[in-house]
């Protein structure tokens, strides 16, 4: 082996830590600022959930309740989004409940995020019950009667007064149950409390930790479909036509692994041909 060989062998198990965490920082930055859109496959989770929204009929009756708190939200904030904008643009009405005091400034951030169409008015296409207190007995409670049960919306008007509410009173006003978030608790008292006795058609957002645990639910039927993390939220956006946050960071993320696995092999490759070398 030459010194040039060899000098370059040396190099390369010396590098300075501070550049492999550089070119690191490049490939994770550069997608968030510039989105690729890489090929993702849309797996039939996210297809199915996407076909139910896009049945929907303007003017039908969607119950949106979001459960994420501050710590869970970012991984799924691409796919609440994604999936606000479709329901926005199908032209159905929006009714946004929580039951997670920890929710109620996550969702306002969300639909901001969102961006509500100037079209779109409150108390008439989209109204917004606030934090209900009582976990799965307010869930139960609004299932039967949401006018008893949330007597006013967030901003302290009577619902009584919203045109939206003036046709929902109950879950029988409702075409589809939307979830967002609630960990594993949260979904398993909708389907106690809304699918189980009035088989309200139902559909769910979560992190990824928490989408094999709800898979049973899917699997008997009880929830028709889930988008799990932020690579179900980059396969809606791509399925809405909208590439946001989520394909960014599916983007960066393969950027970044490219890059590990490269000085990996690097790595690896300097390591045996230095020993070679010796020999």
């Amino acid at each position: 082996m030459s010194n040039k060989e060899k000098t370059l062998l040396d190099k390369l198990q010396t590098i300075d830590p501070r550049i492999v965490y550089g070119l690191l920082i490049v490939a994770l930055i550069a997608p968030l600022l510039s989105p690729l859109g890489l090929p993702l496959k849309i797996t039939p989770v996210v297809q199915k959930f996407y076909q139910t929204v896009e049945s929907l009929k303007p003017g039908e009756i969607v119950f949106y309740s979001f459960e994420f708190g501050a710590g869970d939200y970012p991984e799924a904030e691409g796919a609440g989004i994604a999936v606000k904008r479709h329901l926005f643009a199908k032209g159905v009405k929006i009714v946004f409940s929580t039951t997670n005091d920890q929710a109620v400034l996550v969702l306002l951030k969300s639909l901001q995020s969102a961006g509500i169409p100037p079209d779109k008015k409150y108390g008439v296409d989209w109204a917004f019950l606030g934090y209900i207190p009582g976990a799965e007995t307010a869930i139960a409670a609004l299932a039967t009667d949401m006018h008893a049960t949330a007597k006013t919306d967030h901003y302290g008007t009577p619902i009584e007064q919203l045109p939206l509410m003036k046709q929902v009173r109950s879950i029988k006003d409702v075409s589809l149950l939307i979830v967002e978030g609630g960990g594993t608790e949260t979904p398993t008292k909708f389907v106690r409390q809304w699918y189980a006795p009035y088989k309200v058609r139902y559909l769910q957002i979560c992190i990824s930790v928490v989408g094999p645990t709800l898979e049973p639910f899917v699997g008997a039927g009880q929830i028709i479909a889930m988008v799990v993390g932020a690579s179900g939220g980059a396969q809606y956006e791509l399925l809405i036509k909208r590439p946001g946050i989520a394909v960014a960071g599916m983007d960066a993320q393969a950027f970044g692994h490219v890059l590990v696995i490269m000085f990996i092999i690097i790595g690896n490759a300097a390591y045996f041909a230095s020993k070679r070398g010796r020999r």
